[in-house]
């Protein structure tokens, strides 16, 4: 699977309904925007690495859904799937996880920076979406690079940056590595990080 483009998700209507409902969500505070161990950039099954360009930050998350559990953002959020399966032409067999991230500026972080570049899974079968809620700065930066667990990831090269729009998506298989980045000039960048399988 190769990364795919998909410009407008959903319709207008529901891409403006989704960034009003940011002011009603439940934020939880999270530290990191991913995770290193002292023994090695390698954290419950996810490879992560740190480079140069590396500059990572706290960031705000809400879990729609995770495992079983599921929070009254779930329910708006499933019709995405749907969309998600037309746009890419696979039919959903399962929902690993639905999460979204809220990002704001930091002090001297710039365009060449990234957050901490990681894989979401390790498995080959699960496919992430990213949505972009909001328009704004702060590309998603995508590399060429795989998690293999016989591997030992020693540099990174760019396959492309995506830089967020209200209603674009951006699909990779997720064991690929990719960065998030802060914003400098929009105050906020929201997003929504799906985890799936397709058939």
């Amino acid at each position: 699977m190769t990364v795919q483009i998909i410009e407008e998700l959903i319709p207008k209507p529901w891409q403006l309904d989704l960034l009003e409902s940011m002011k009603e969500l439940t934020w939880v505070h999270q530290r990191n925007t991913s995770y290193k161990t002292s023994e090695g950039n390698f954290i419950q099954g996810m490879d992560v690495f740190v480079d140069d360009n590396t500059v990572d930050t706290i960031q705000f998350v809400h879990y729609a859904i995770l495992g079983n559990d599921k929070t009254f953002m779930f329910p708006y959020l499933k019709p995405m799937l749907y969309m998600i399966e037309h746009a890419v032409g696979r039919k959903l067999a399962r929902v690993h996880r639905i999460k979204l991230n809220h990002q704001g500026q930091i002090p001297n972080f710039t365009e060449e920076n990234y957050n901490i570049p990681h894989s979401d899974d390790t498995r080959k079968e699960l496919t992430t979406v990213i949505y972009y809620i909001n328009d704004s700065d702060g590309d998603t930066v995508l590399f060429n690079e795989h998690y293999d667990p016989n591997w030992s990831v020693k540099s990174l090269t760019l396959n492309q940056r995506v830089t967020p729009k209200m209603g674009k998506a951006v699909v990779f298989p997720s064991t690929q590595f990719h960065a998030s980045s802060n914003p400098i000039n929009n105050p906020s960048r929201f997003v929504i990080n799906f985890v799936v399988e397709l058939e």
